[in-house]
Parts: structure tokens; sequence; C-alpha cells
């Protein structure tokens, strides 16, 4: 559960 949420938030440091 908490693992997507960090793939989410580093998707969008990326995506920066």
């Amino acid at each position: 559960m908490g693992t997507h949420s960090l793939f989410r938030c580093f998707i969008s440091f990326l995506l920066l």
C-alpha cells in the first residue's frame, strides 16, 4: 500500500 504511494512520489519528482 505504502509502496505505491512512494512510487507515485518518485514519478512526480522525475516529472518535475
